[in-house]
């Protein structure tokens, strides 16, 4: 069971999902009549249509741009970008970042690009820092692309000491 929570006045929802695994059920639970659902209309169904269709092209979109970039995306070792391809129902994409040289100002504008041509849903691309070395201590830092502006959710200080060089989207901040 799925219940999806929006927050009026606010872009804002949660969705919050309850599971059984295994057989949890006794025979005459399992035949008991549910009363007919109440919980869509018409109007909610053909919105939620649109709204997975347009996460989509974006999905489709920002793969098919990667691409052109020169990108590998997946989540095997040596890829630059994965992409969480579960629509769940979200208002933006996850992307984890899998090299700090990924992190260019040209990927930032493009996502930017891409979020804004969907602008009636206000999606977001999230770039979140997963990079494979050792070395990084980071905890949930990312840049988050909005059609409106871009949110650099990082500790960059550290990781100019940790990535010296590394990730453009720093030496761009450092000689702005």
């Amino acid at each position: 069971m799925n219940v999806d929570i929006s927050f009026p006045e606010s872009y804002s929802n949660m969705t919050i999902g309850m599971f059984t695994f295994g057989s949890c059920l006794m025979k005459d639970t399992e035949s008991i009549t549910l009363p007919a659902s109440t919980d869509s209309s018409e109007e909610d169904d053909a919105r939620y249509k649109e709204h997975m269709d347009a996460w989509y092209r974006l999905l489709e979109s920002l793969e098919g741009e990667l691409d052109s970039m020169g990108y590998t995306v997946g989540s095997s070792e040596g890829c630059d970008i994965h992409l969480i391809t579960d629509y769940m129902p979200s208002d933006g994409i996850y992307a984890l970042a899998l090299k700090p040289s990924v992190l260019k100002p040209e990927l930032i504008r493009l996502c930017q690009q891409l979020v804004r041509q969907e602008a009636k849903w206000n999606f977001w691309i999230r770039l979140a820092f997963d990079f494979r070395e050792d070395k990084h201590k980071g905890f949930d830092e990312n840049i988050l692309v909005r059609p409106d502006r871009v949110v650099h959710d990082y500790d960059a200080a550290r990781l100019a000491k940790e990535f010296p060089g590394e990730i453009p989207v720093l030496e761009q901040e450092a000689g702005s």
